[in-house]
């Protein structure tokens, strides 16, 4: 058995040579990537008693925090700022952290005015003036006492050992005096970052305020309400950006509090605005709503391409708790339509986050196992956080998988309304922090405990219930199949994640031959996935490979035919058959390269590369 860290997705390419991690961008002259499925399993430590140091004492229920991130300090690595506010409105404190070799240190107390009693909801570390160095601007809420929801700048200028507070430089952001939430990107594309400010209460205006414009100044912020943004008088809950119909211009997701649409600002679309960065042009589709799924309480809409189809779809975040029928659903992005709006399809999140009594808060989308697709960390008001793997196949529907590890299951205090990912410990693994109800939380991105078939004895898998998950990797003969067995409680949501080079089958049984799951995408998907409730007692995991890789003509053998059809597949304009392209295609790109034959070259030549019949199955059980 061997135990490793998580290093992001490494792939050898023999002769050529190249080392990328999280992320790996296709080798142009050669076309793809191989997956290394061994450095894709997950799991998370909890590394809050030694990683987490506080040092101001939270009073009362500090129970909505926006986690930001960015090197503050220019040192190399990542710090942070949490916007803190709800809950007693004389307890609440903004925190700042300090990364200092993975430690996340609070230094609250380094910024004077910094964490006062605001009631503040986004923070962002952005580089205002373009001087080199990250500033904080601090968007508060009407809750605020004394100021009416005053927003706060806070400039740096000595890379963090020194800040001045810069307010009358937000002097037109305080125009309506409040928000709920905000987004600080650059809107106009003249490379100073913007702010747009959602109204809070629902008789407010939404605010879009641009930086040096007009020759203001760096750091100087102007109102363009009027002239650039919809009107707009709903209860605006949050604020995301994204290129939605691919025009190559950011646009606004605004998420509305219940009762009222959603929309999505398009930026200068069709171009019948003034200029880039001009939402409330003329014509049609001045915005866009789209259907409430199961009811209208609204917490986010957040970005993503899901489907690794190159648009952007988003997870919306429906806020339960307050009636059954609501629903969290992913909008799939399918094109545009005749007002070069994109038009969406609905997928029903699983039942496990639509539960009722749950609300969900804010979702954090980022690609935590360096697999190339966008997973999920879902935020809950009342429940622990929810981890979700992203198991979409190959040009599929989108799916996917809760892998919420035991280390965050176990730690009744992560009830939350933020949480955040980045690289804290400097290992190239995205880790979560998670900006709690009560105090800040750290969780490590590491591989799961891996195990050869060869440490098993008769096939019985080490415990895994409720303890970690774990990756066993193993080798099978075409048409063979491999059992795996263990014994799980009844009630367990149990989760199964197999991948190979070749052809799979994944078949859950129990212990009397009754078939609890099947998982069969057909050819070489990227993965097969079952999620099932354990019926109590023994299981059995049947993995099948169906046929190699690099088997094109599905004789059983990887052989000289295999290699000379696949030279004629590359020479003939990648004509192939379904099965072929299965079979040579391990990149996963859609077309057969010379990259994929050096891959099947230096298996010939006994260099060390995965094996085509090599595969790893990941396992992941808790309590429901």
């Amino acid at each position: 058995m061997s135990v490793s860290k998580k290093i992001g997705l490494t792939v050898v390419l023999a002769s050529i040579c190249c080392l990328a991690t999280n992320n790996v961008q296709a080798q142009p002259e050669i076309g793809g990537s191989i997956p290394n499925y061994r450095n894709m399993t997950l799991d998370f430590d909890n590394m809050t008693s030694t990683n987490v140091v506080q040092t101001v004492t939270e009073i009362g229920t500090n129970n909505e925090k926006e986690v930001e991130f960015g090197d503050w300090d220019n040192d190399g690595d990542v710090d942070a700022v949490l916007a803190v506010g709800f809950s007693d409105f004389t307890q609440r404190r903004n925190k700042l952290y300090r990364n200092n070799n993975g430690v996340m240190n609070e230094v609250s107390n380094l910024i004077a005015n910094f964490s006062l009693t605001d009631v503040s909801r986004s923070a962002f570390l952005r580089d205002y003036d373009n001087d080199g160095m990250l500033d904080i601007v601090i968007i508060n809420d009407p809750n605020t006492s004394g100021n009416g929801g005053e927003s706060k700048y806070f400039r740096n200028v000595n890379n963090g050992t020194s800040w001045v507070m810069e307010n009358t430089r937000l002097s037109q952001v305080q125009t309506t005096g409040a928000a709920c939430s905000a987004s600080s990107v650059d809107f106009d594309e003249d490379g100073w970052i913007d702010i747009y400010k959602c109204d809070y209460p629902n008789s407010s205006q939404d605010l879009l305020i641009f930086n040096n414009k007009n020759g203001s100044g760096p750091g100087w912020f102007v109102n363009f309400t009027t002239t650039h943004a919809p009107s707009e008088q709903n209860y605006g809950v949050n604020s995301e950006v994204a290129d939605m119909n691919g025009d190559g211009q950011i646009d606004i997701l605004l998420a509305n509090w219940s009762g009222t649409s959603s929309f999505i600002y398009y930026n200068n679309n069709m171009n019948l605005g003034g200029a880039t960065g001009d939402f409330r042009y003329t014509g049609t589709g001045q915005f866009t709503s789209f259907s409430q799924v199961g009811g209208s309480a609204e917490i986010a809409m957040v970005p993503g391409d899901f489907d690794n189809d190159g648009d952007q779809d988003f997870y919306y975040a429906n806020k339960g708790g307050f009636s059954s029928n609501r629903t969290d659903v992913i909008m799939t992005n399918t094109g545009n339509d005749v007002n070069n709006r994109a038009i969406f399809t609905e997928t029903p999140m699983p039942a496990a986050v639509n539960n009722a009594a749950h609300e969900t808060n804010k979702v954090t989308v980022s690609d935590l196992n360096g697999d190339g697709r966008l997973d999920l960390v879902v935020m809950s008001k009342d429940r622990r956080p929810y981890v979700y793997r992203n198991t979409t196949p190959d040009g599929g529907a989108i799916n996917f998988t809760e892998w919420t590890p035991p280390s965050i299951l176990g730690d009744t205090s992560l009830r939350g309304w933020h949480a955040n990912t980045a690289d804290l410990l400097g290992d190239s693994g995205l880790d979560i922090f998670v900006g709690g109800y009560v105090n800040d939380h750290l969780f490590e991105n590491v591989a799961s405990i891996e195990y050869d078939e060869s440490d098993l004895t008769g096939g019985a898998l080490p415990a895994f219930h409720n303890v970690a998950p774990i990756a066993l990797t193993g080798t099978a003969s075409s048409g063979q199949t491999d059992v795996f067995t263990t014994s799980i409680a009844a009630g367990a949501t149990v989760s199964a994640i197999l991948n190979s080079y070749g052809d799979v089958t994944l078949v859950v049984k129990q212990s009397n031959g009754t078939v609890i799951a099947t998982s069969e995408r057909g050819l070489n998907q990227t993965d097969e996935v079952a999620q099932f409730t354990a019926p109590g007692g023994g299981l059995e995991f049947h993995v099948t490979l169906n046929r190699s890789a690099y088997d094109g003509d599905g004789d059983g053998d990887v052989d000289q035919a295999d290699n000379t059809r696949m030279i004629a597949v590359i020479a003939d304009n990648n004509v192939a058959t379904a099965e072929e392209m299965a079979a040579f295609d391990l990149s996963h790109n859609g077309t057969v390269t010379g990259f994929d034959r050096l891959w099947l070259r230096n298996r010939f030549s006994g260099t060390d590369v995965p094996s085509s019949d090599e595969y790893v199955l990941e396992l992941n059980s808790r309590p429901n």
